[in-house]
């Protein structure tokens, strides 16, 4: 892990954040609920974020606040997560950011993404992904 990662590491970890020291991209817990469209847009959520400078890892578990589809964060970008939604509603958002956001001071934002509204193909997946977060 490079030195820019290991503070905000450390910050999740010490606010109880199961958080991996190396990217990682995994199933859910059991793996069997997941969909091939939500797997897929999980990992490429992942890449870009990874090659926009922040470290990322997946399906991150707190004992409280359950589990984070994408978490990612560096020492000088926000912390977020990234949320991969086949059912996307204001209140299943606002579940989410009370117990992702609100909950603690070391996730600073949250991003839904609608899986079902995406392309198929993984790199017009790709492109709407980098667009609904912002990476341009």
């Amino acid at each position: 892990m490079n030195k820019e990662y290991i503070s905000e590491y450390r910050r999740l970890k010490d606010a109880g954040w199961q958080v991996s020291k190396e990217p990682a991209v995994r199933f859910n817990a059991g793996g069997e609920s997941e969909t091939v469209g939500h797997i897929v847009a999980k990992t490429v959520a992942a890449k870009v974020l990874l090659q926009n400078g922040w470290m990322v890892d997946t399906e991150v578990e707190h004992p409280e606040h359950g589990e984070i589809d994408v978490l990612c964060y560096a020492e000088d970008k926000i912390n977020y997560a990234v949320e991969l939604q086949t059912e996307c509603s204001d209140a299943i958002k606002q579940d989410k950011l009370d117990r992702y956001v609100h909950s603690n001071d070391v996730i600073e934002d949250m991003q839904m993404i609608d899986v079902g509204s995406l392309p198929a193909h993984c790199l017009d997946m790709r492109d709407r992904i980098i667009t609904e977060l912002g990476l341009y």
